[in-house]
């Protein structure tokens, strides 16, 4: 097995660990790759100047003008989701459908 794939296990390993932990998905996603390259760069297995482009790979994601929909989709999740509005929507549903046999 190479070192790179010891490396990359190792990566997806502290991941899972990280987001079954409890700690926020967004912080695990985040901060698990950054620390994995940090420690493997101490043994000299992977450069630090890669962290130099991630500038740019952020604005390229966010130039794309799919990706806008997906913070509107998320507020609308959220919006409905405090209102109560998608728990009533679900009961009406279930009032609806819930006699039926599929």
């Amino acid at each position: 097995m190479s070192i790179e794939a010891i490396w990359l296990l190792l990566l997806v390993f502290s991941l899972l660990l990280a987001i079954m932990s409890g700690m926020p998905v967004m912080l695990a996603i985040s901060g698990v790759p950054i620390l994995i390259g940090i420690i493997a760069s101490f043994f000299g297995h992977f450069d630090l100047s890669f962290f130099g482009a991630f500038p740019q790979r952020v604005f390229g994601v966010m130039n794309n003008s799919l990706l806008i929909a997906v913070p509107l989709f998320v507020m609308m999740g959220i919006l409905l989701e405090r209102s109560k509005l998608a728990e009533r929507m679900l009961l009406i549903m279930a009032g609806f459908f819930g006699g039926s046999r599929s």
